[in-house]
């Protein structure tokens, strides 16, 4: 039978600003670990939003905050290079400062225990994950899934980010790849792989042979469902490890 949940819209506080998050939760009492999921380019969509009723279905409870709340007039595109650029014009430092009280507020939550925590990330927010992993010690482990901007590139605001900042990285990582993602060149993924040694950092990466970019998404052109269930289970084992 399948694990009763509960999941709703609610305001997550961000100083004077209230962004909106979608949170999924079992309906057992008790306090549960928890995953702040870090969405895509396209933003909080249905597709997201089932992830996180998956986590919950698995006894976790999940928070998806909307990091465009602030962008009321904002034009949903289905183009991920025309979203990609729309999302290119938002401060980096505003976004993690949205996924730090994502992680506070889950902290104040009576049904999460707040010693287990973790963060994944599809796509951009993959890099968020990682990011967030560097930028604060609440974690127990951060999963990215084909992050881009691994690696220093002028044309690529999320980069400086990744691999400069490995040293501060407070967590576990799991990165999950694909060999024929244009956006993260497995390159990209050896020279990541080569800095996490480098520091002694404890990770995991696998790269998918023969997938592209947004793979674990049944939405998306590039959908391969057989390894999408991999890296469902990959992840999986991987969060039992750290949070359970």
């Amino acid at each position: 039978p399948k694990t009763p949940i509960m999941a709703a819209m609610a305001p997550v506080p961000v100083g004077d600003f209230e962004i909106s998050a979608y949170i999924a939760r079992p309906e057992q009492p008790g306090s549960c670990p928890a995953v702040v999921i870090i969405h895509e380019v396209f933003g909080l969509v249905q597709q997201v939003k089932d992830v996180a009723v998956r986590f919950a279905r698995e006894g976790y409870v999940a928070i998806v905050p909307d990091l465009f709340s602030r962008e009321t007039q904002f034009e949903r595109l289905s183009d991920r290079l025309a979203m990609g650029r729309i999302v290119g014009q938002l401060s980096d430092e505003r976004m993690i400062e949205d996924l730090r009280a994502s992680l506070k507020h889950l902290e104040l939550l009576t049904f999460v225990d707040h010693h287990r925590i973790a963060a994944v990330g599809f796509g951009v927010g993959g890099a968020y994950a990682f990011r967030l992993a560097t930028g604060t010690t609440s974690l127990r482990a951060a999963v990215d899934f084909y992050g881009y901007g691994v690696r220093g590139r002028e044309s690529d605001r999320m980069t400086a980010s990744c691999v400069d900042a490995v040293s501060d990285v407070s967590c576990p990582i799991l990165g999950i790849f694909a060999s024929e993602d244009s956006l993260v060149p497995p390159d990209d993924v050896t020279y990541l792989k080569d800095a996490l040694l480098r520091n002694k950092k404890p990770f995991q990466i696998k790269i998918y042979p023969g997938a592209s970019h947004g793979f674990f998404s049944e939405t998306d052109a590039s959908y391969r469902s057989d390894m999408a269930e991999d890296a469902w289970k990959r992840m999986h084992s991987f969060l039992h490890k750290y949070l359970r």
